[in-house]
Protein backbone atom coordinates (compact mmCIF):
# COMPACT_ATOMS: atom_id res chain seq x y z
CA UNK A 1 0.00 0.00 0.00
CA UNK A 2 3.00 2.31 -0.19
CA UNK A 3 4.10 2.19 3.43
CA UNK A 4 7.75 1.45 4.16
CA UNK A 5 6.94 -1.63 6.22
CA UNK A 6 4.22 -3.41 8.16
CA UNK A 7 5.08 -1.64 11.41
CA UNK A 8 4.62 1.79 9.85
CA UNK A 9 1.28 0.72 8.40
CA UNK A 10 0.02 -0.65 11.74
CA UNK A 11 1.24 2.44 13.63
CA UNK A 12 -0.65 4.63 11.15
CA UNK A 13 -3.79 2.58 11.77
CA UNK A 14 -3.42 3.15 15.51
CA UNK A 15 -2.83 6.88 15.13
CA UNK A 16 -5.90 7.08 12.91
CA UNK A 17 -8.03 5.34 15.52
CA UNK A 18 -6.51 7.02 18.59
CA UNK A 19 -6.76 10.57 17.22
CA UNK A 20 -9.86 10.09 15.09
CA UNK A 21 -8.00 11.02 11.90
CA UNK A 22 -9.36 9.46 8.70
CA UNK A 23 -6.88 6.77 7.66
CA UNK A 24 -7.05 7.76 3.99
CA UNK A 25 -5.92 11.27 4.90
CA UNK A 26 -3.05 9.94 7.00
CA UNK A 27 -2.04 7.55 4.23
CA UNK A 28 -2.04 10.36 1.67
CA UNK A 29 0.25 12.46 3.86
CA UNK A 30 2.66 9.58 4.41
CA UNK A 31 2.65 7.84 1.03
CA UNK A 32 1.85 10.55 -1.49
CA UNK A 33 3.39 13.53 0.29
CA UNK A 34 6.27 11.47 1.79
CA UNK A 35 5.82 12.80 5.33
CA UNK A 36 6.68 10.91 8.48
CA UNK A 37 3.92 9.72 10.78
CA UNK A 38 4.66 12.58 13.17
CA UNK A 39 4.63 15.20 10.43
CA UNK A 40 1.36 13.80 9.16
CA UNK A 41 -0.21 14.05 12.61
CA UNK A 42 0.98 17.65 12.95
CA UNK A 43 -0.55 18.51 9.58
CA UNK A 44 -3.87 16.76 10.12
CA UNK A 45 -4.44 17.33 13.85
CA UNK A 46 -2.63 20.44 14.96
CA UNK A 47 -3.97 20.19 18.51
CA UNK A 48 -2.46 16.72 19.05
CA UNK A 49 0.87 16.01 20.68
CA UNK A 50 2.40 14.31 17.64
CA UNK A 51 5.43 12.89 19.45
CA UNK A 52 3.30 11.26 22.11
CA UNK A 53 0.74 10.00 19.61
CA UNK A 54 3.44 8.40 17.45
CA UNK A 55 5.19 6.83 20.44
CA UNK A 56 1.91 5.33 21.68
CA UNK A 57 0.97 4.06 18.22
CA UNK A 58 4.39 2.51 17.63
CA UNK A 59 4.18 0.72 20.98
CA UNK A 60 0.71 -0.56 20.09
CA UNK A 61 1.97 -1.69 16.68
CA UNK A 62 4.87 -3.57 18.30
CA UNK A 63 2.42 -5.29 20.63
CA UNK A 64 0.18 -6.21 17.69
CA UNK A 65 3.05 -7.76 15.78
CA UNK A 66 4.21 -9.73 18.83
CA UNK A 67 0.74 -11.11 19.54
CA UNK A 68 0.03 -11.93 15.91
CA UNK A 69 3.15 -14.04 15.51
CA UNK A 70 2.04 -17.61 15.39
CA UNK A 71 3.94 -20.65 16.40
CA UNK A 72 3.81 -23.54 14.03
CA UNK A 73 4.48 -27.11 14.90
CA UNK A 74 5.02 -30.02 12.65
CA UNK A 75 3.57 -33.41 13.24
CA UNK A 76 5.45 -36.49 12.22
CA UNK A 77 4.11 -38.20 9.14
CA UNK A 78 1.68 -40.97 9.76
CA UNK A 79 2.75 -44.44 8.92
CA UNK A 80 0.53 -47.07 7.49
CA UNK A 81 0.97 -50.74 8.05
CA UNK A 82 1.32 -52.88 5.03
CA UNK A 83 -0.74 -55.97 4.64
CA UNK A 84 0.60 -58.96 6.55
CA UNK A 85 2.77 -56.73 8.73
CA UNK A 86 5.28 -56.11 5.91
Amino acid sequence: MGFKNQGQFIAALHVSKNLNIPFKDLRTQMVTDHKSLGQSVQTLKKSANADSAVKTAEHEADDDVKTSTTTTTTTPPTTTKKKNGK
